[in-house]
């Protein structure tokens, strides 16, 4: 098997094991999971330990994302809504901490979407829907038997400005308005 991919270092207290990036994707069938952000060899080897290789008991994604306890929860009686803080496993732990690790990112789109959530819902919010993403790249990747492809942050932004562009024309439209595009800079 070869390793299309370098492995990214651990920053602090690296298990000392010779060649664990090679050990880790062939244990996991091939699939390289350093690409997803936010996830290193030692990231790897916790998963491997709390979830193992075979995902064929979690028939969704969902359901993988909700046993971890990163599924979003809201408890609402008429109009009052309370926000429902949830236990998380072992496994959703290491995909908190790996969404941390990329809350500064500067070149990940993960990273993007958290800090601008941030800015709205708070940081634990924030961090809980990054961990989210990243435990859904993951069951994808163990079921799909592809490698992460991260797009990157322009690409995200482009995605953000064209949803954006497609609001405005809507209320535009709804309203009887004509947009006229000019490129001031």
């Amino acid at each position: 098997i070869q390793v299309s991919s370098r492995s990214k270092p651990a920053r602090h207290h690296p298990p000392a094991i010779k060649n664990l990036n090679k050990t880790m994707v062939q244990m996991y069938g091939g699939i390289n999971l350093s690409t997803i952000g936010g996830i290193n060899d030692s990231t790897m080897l916790r998963l491997l330990g709390e979830v193992g290789n075979d995902m064929r008991r979690y028939p969704s994604k969902t359901h993988f994302v909700s046993w971890t306890g990163l599924s979003p929860k809201n408890k609402q009686s008429g109009k009052m809504k309370k926000r429902v803080k949830s236990k998380s496993n072992l496994a959703g732990q290491v995909f908190r901490q790996s969404a941390q690790s990329l809350m500064t990112s500067k070149y990940s789109a993960i990273g993007i979407f958290m800090r601008r959530l941030r800015g709205r819902k708070g940081s634990q919010v924030a961090i809980k829907a990054g961990a989210r993403k990243i435990a859904e790249a993951f069951y994808d990747a163990l079921t799909k038997g592809m490698d992460y492809v991260e797009l990157g942050t322009q690409k995200y932004l482009e995605q953000i400005r064209l949803n954006e562009i497609r609001l405005i024309n809507k209320l535009a439209n709804k309203h009887n308005l004509t947009i006229i595009e000019t490129n001031a800079s």
